[in-house]
């Protein structure tokens, strides 16, 4: 083999070389997915509450606690994942709590966290969205939320056979600091209207609570309407509280 050959073959292999490593350089320049932005949590006396909160489970004596953020745009999108803390460490050792694979067109995604007790703890969460790849984005702000206990529905239910304008509940063991008595007209996924009374305890408090019609500042009850109610206990601190299960009445 001539030397001029040998310098031609040369030039062919780094010129294949070259091109093979910048195939291989287009493998990783996928940018890493964007930071998830976590819901901000609404008012507590909204008609219709947003980002973390407590939630009542169905057809159970107790809450979990619901995380809500924003779908991240991602066109290599896998999954978000979810971590969760007792304690707000602001380092990357909270614990994997679970992968939610929402797709990012979503523009609502949340997780409902039911490992969770009523006995004064504070549970901390942060959410990161990864792609195929297994790229982690940046992580979400930290958020929080302590649960109380709830309170217990007495009547009126569906199994009463009359409405006679007044609601009966008892309150948790500790004493709340307000409470919000929320009230639909229809079915809870698809109100027809609703309504918010926010309360102060204050010091009358008793566990057991009955309440008239006139009490709550409710509107007239319009008959062959079906009605759920609801109440809400907001705690002494901040994002602290519960909410008990919907109770469906029937006013004839």
């Amino acid at each position: 083999m001539s030397k001029t050959t040998l310098n031609y073959l040369v030039i062919i292999f780094l010129f294949i070389s070259i091109i093979i490593s910048c195939d291989n350089s287009t493998d990783n320049i996928n940018p890493i997915p964007g930071k998830v932005q976590l819901v901000t949590k609404s008012s507590e006396n909204d008609v219709v509450e947003r980002g973390i909160d407590a939630t009542a489970l169905p057809g159970q004596t107790r809450n979990a606690i619901i995380i809500e953020w924003n779908s991240v745009e991602d066109n290599d999108f896998k999954e978000y994942r979810v971590y969760k803390s007792l304690n707000d460490t602001l380092n990357d050792k909270f614990p994997f709590l679970a992968s939610v694979r929402t797709p990012s067109d979503n523009p609502d995604t949340f997780y409902v966290d039911d490992n969770v007790l009523d006995d004064g703890g504070r549970y901390y969460y942060y959410v990161t969205a990864v792609d195929e790849e297994d790229q982690q984005g940046l992580r979400s702000e930290i958020e929080n939320y302590r649960l109380s206990e709830m309170a217990s529905l007495n009547s009126p239910s569906q199994t009463d056979t009359s409405f006679s304008g007044e609601f009966n509940w008892d309150f948790p063991s500790i004493v709340p600091d307000s409470f919000i008595f929320r009230l639909i007209k229809g079915d809870p996924e698809a109100p027809i209207q609703s309504w918010t009374f926010p309360h102060t305890v204050g010091n009358n408090y008793s566990s057991n609570q009955t309440w008239k019609t006139i009490d709550l500042g409710l509107p007239a009850f319009q008959q062959g309407n079906i009605y759920h109610w609801r109440i809400d206990i907001i705690g002494t601190e901040n994002r602290h509280g519960s909410e008990s299960n919907w109770l469906r009445f029937f006013v004839p």
